[in-house]
């Protein structure tokens, strides 16, 4: 960190270790022989942390906190950012200047406390910046539970028919029985702006929508938002059957 803050430059961590094997590694280490990979030196330091080090432990449980994120490259700025990740391996030198190049673009980027009193100072009216905050909790698996309200609280409600808004709003995954999932649920083009959200980050959504909402539901021992939350989990299974409807409304139930 204080050799990017002398250069200036972003210290791009790979996490490519993996157990039982070495396929992740040796992605990694081709890419870097790329020459394509080169210029990655002009605006990053890059340190690849061994398997099993200190380093490697609290990166690890900091940052990579599924099994979908047992590896990858992280991107910090000087000011300790973490403003971009690639969940990914690549064989492609390019791939991996690319990313760098991505990150580079927030080298002056503030940390999140900061962006957090500029957005409060702006009475979150500055869509960009709330944008810009949400994906920075976001990166470094913090939880931005607590932008969702004010967020929408001063955001006119028929901004929400358009897709930035829908899509930020998404993002947050508001619990259902919410006043932000009334929002979310409510606008004029919820069907077509909900559609244009890539299916793999739709499922993620409604992932984290039934997390939260079970949680609430057994938090305040509500039984009638446990009941919909049922019904909301079995009406989006792929396959509908009223075998497996039955089966999703009773594993929620017990839950």
């Amino acid at each position: 960190m204080q050799k990017i803050a002398e250069d200036p430059k972003i210290l791009m961590v790979i996490m490519d270790a993996e157990d039982g094997g070495s396929s992740i590694n040796d992605f990694t280490s081709k890419a870097l022989l790329d020459p394509k990979a080169s210029d990655i030196n002009k605006i990053a330091i890059v340190i690849r942390p061994a398997m099993g080090s200190a380093d490697w432990d609290s990166i690890s449980k900091r940052y990579l906190t599924t099994p979908l994120q047992s590896f990858g490259t992280l991107f910090f700025n000087p000011k300790g950012v973490l403003v971009h990740r690639y969940d990914a391996v690549n064989e492609r030198g390019s791939a991996y200047l690319d990313q760098a190049k991505l990150a580079y673009a927030d080298i002056n980027l503030p940390t999140a406390q900061d962006q957090l009193d500029s957005v409060r100072k702006m009475h979150f009216s500055d869509f960009a910046a709330v944008d810009k905050l949400f994906e920075t909790r976001t990166n470094a698996v913090d939880s931005t539970d607590d932008l969702l309200d004010p967020f929408i609280e001063n955001t006119p409600i028929d901004s929400f028919d358009m897709y930035p808004y829908y899509h930020l709003l998404a993002k947050f995954a508001p619990p259902l029985g919410t006043r932000a999932d009334s929002i979310f649920r409510g606008g004029k083009n919820v069907d077509s702006n909900w559609v244009k959200i890539p299916l793999q980050e739709r499922v993620a959504i409604n992932r984290k929508i039934i997390k939260k909402t079970m949680n609430a539901a057994v938090r305040n021992k509500d039984l009638y938002l446990a009941v919909r939350l049922a019904h909301f989990s079995a009406a989006i299974l792929g396959n509908p059957t009223k075998f497996n409807t039955e089966k999703e409304q009773y594993r929620v139930m017990t839950d």
